[in-house]
């Protein structure tokens, strides 16, 4: 009886051959009438079919048709072939288990799904790899087509995503961008600056090849991917970078955060008079000094004392530190130092520009500057508050800028940090 079945068989798959018809159908055929198999049943032929390829289409005719869920065989083969690549650096799949309650909430997972992790003897701690698999209203654990094509769909969003970051395509990654940020306050000009940093902080930056990123989270709705290797802006040190991608449904798009540093500027220590530098946080300046340079201030004012002292000129007396506020209209210099208002000198800790289109903050930023221009000379500056920081060999420095109702720079505070 066996060796006439198996006859009928080849019989019927050289037939299938020559008639175009699916051997996975002919399978399902044999398969008619079977009852279903348990959500540990199904995780166990899924491990098959990532651990051998040969067992991709015995496993999938082997899952009962109702538990497919109308799943056809090549998104199935497609998301297996996901499972084999996430667990490629894991080693070969020993068993699995099923995910406790506590576990799926800890993980922020929805209690629909009956969720499966792979366990590996050769590597003890190895990156998570879970199969979803839902539930219906009778119990019955299935193959959801709609979770299994929504975990395509996200995965090759994404290989898209890193395909154009290799290929340094700025017009590809602003084309991704673009509906993410065009509802906000980004203008066109802002998209693009951000698409251009990011490529030049992959290609500068990234020292990761595409086949160690690390994915560590993988839901019908969400990725989140580590970079391990990136270069710090110290150009010595490496840390490591994560890239989040969630569905909005409400939208029915996908958004990426990919937040990359931002690019310090020397330059915004400085104040600029007609691309002349004026003054620059961190020197030592005296009263006389800036007097001939920025011209004779409205009204000077005074902290109080710090615990830092000299010897006074005359050879006598005790000066404490303090802060020395300097005032002009739309400027303030800050200094630490020591003196009264009518004689001083001290190193100038930061300023204050408002109300004045004379001066420039470094060679870019004027008061009265669209917030959109902002962002397009330091994109991603709205993901940081509109706040940058400048680490001088001796000191930090914080950068932050504010706006007027309008949208347009009217402050721009440069302190250095304690």
């Amino acid at each position: 009886m066996i060796r006439r079945l198996t006859a009928l068989f080849v019989t019927a798959a050289m037939l299938c051959v020559m008639t175009s018809c699916n051997i996975i159908d002919l399978a399902d055929r044999i398969k008619e009438g079977n009852e279903t198999i348990s959500g540990a049943e199904i995780a166990r032929l899924m491990i098959d079919a990532i651990n051998n390829k040969n067992d991709v289409a015995e496993s999938y005719s082997s899952i009962p048709e109702k538990q497919r869920d109308g799943l056809s065989f090549s998104y199935f083969t497609e998301y297996i072939d996901i499972l084999r690549n996430l667990s490629r650096n894991n080693g070969t799949i020993d068993s699995f288990r099923f995910l406790t309650e506590q576990e799926m909430s800890s993980l922020d997972i929805d209690d629909e799904f009956s969720v499966v992790v792979f366990e590996y003897s050769s590597n003890p701690d190895p990156m998570p790899v879970y199969i979803y698999l839902d539930v219906n209203s009778d119990g019955i654990t299935y193959l959801s087509d709609e979770t299994v094509t929504d975990i395509i769909s996200i995965w090759n969003y994404a290989d898209h995503y890193f395909t154009m970051m290799e290929e340094q395509n700025i017009e590809g990654i602003y084309t991704l961008l673009n509906p993410i940020y065009s509802d906000e306050e980004l203008s066109d000009e802002a998209i693009y600056a951000r698409a251009s940093a990011l490529s030049d902080f992959y290609y500068t930056r990234v020292r990761s090849p595409r086949d160690e990123y690390e994915i560590s989270k993988l839901t019908p709705d969400s990725m989140t991917i580590v970079i391990p290797e990136i270069i710090n802006e110290d150009g010595e040190s490496y840390s490591d970078h994560s890239v989040e991608i969630v569905k909005n449904y409400e939208k029915d798009m996908y958004e990426i955060d990919d937040t990359i540093p931002l690019e310090t500027d020397p330059f915004l220590t400085y104040l600029i008079d007609g691309g002349t530098k004026l003054v620059h946080c961190g020197n030592s300046y005296t009263s006389t000094i800036i007097n001939n340079m920025v011209g004779k201030p409205t009204y000077i004012s005074h902290g109080i004392d710090g615990i830092d002292m000299r010897v006074a000129e005359n050879g006598v007396d005790i000066e404490y530190e303090h802060k020395i506020l300097v005032n002009y209209p739309g400027l303030i210099l800050v200094f630490e130092g020591y003196g009264n208002s009518e004689k001083w000198d001290g190193e100038l800790t930061g300023f204050r520009l408002y109300d004045t289109t004379e001066l420039n903050v470094g060679y870019s930023v004027y008061i009265g500057m669209p917030k959109s221009e902002l962002q397009s000379v330091y994109p991603f500056i709205d993901l940081y508050d509109y706040q940058l920081t400048y680490s001088a060999p001796e000191a930090d420095y914080s950068i932050e800028f504010e706006f007027d109702d309008e949208d347009n720079l009217d402050l721009v505070r440069v302190s250095k940090v304690i």
